[in-house]
């Protein structure tokens, strides 16, 4: 799969923390709607995809073809107060931002999958 990828925004929101920005529309106003994890206990080799959206979650074995990156991922999906619209069954908000934490040759990459 090809994609771009954005590196995210934050503003100050106390001397400790930082809050994300919209990668659309800089707005702060973001919130978590699913999550997903890959793990692999080598690099390059197969391993397993844990999904959370909602109240329901699954965990399956997953190729290393469809392993996003050489090692750990995880996608947190967000939807924007501002800029995202589009709702699921259920009335649910759908994701139209999805930032991604990824482990890649000893370093950790922080990026919006767009």
């Amino acid at each position: 799969m090809i994609y771009r990828t954005l590196a995210p925004s934050f503003d100050e929101f106390t001397r400790d923390s930082l809050v994300l920005l919209c990668p659309r529309c800089n707005s702060n106003n973001l919130h978590q709607c699913n999550v997903e994890v890959w793990f692999r206990r080598e690099e390059h080799g197969d391993g397993i995809h844990t999904t959370v959206k909602g109240l329901t979650s699954t965990v399956e074995p997953s190729p290393a073809k469809d392993c996003p990156g050489n090692r750990e991922c995880l996608r947190i999906g967000f939807w924007c107060e501002h800029c995202s619209h589009e709702t699921g069954r259920g009335g649910d908000m759908l994701p139209i931002h999805t930032l991604e934490i990824m482990q890649h040759k000893g370093v950790t990459l922080i990026q919006w999958v767009v």
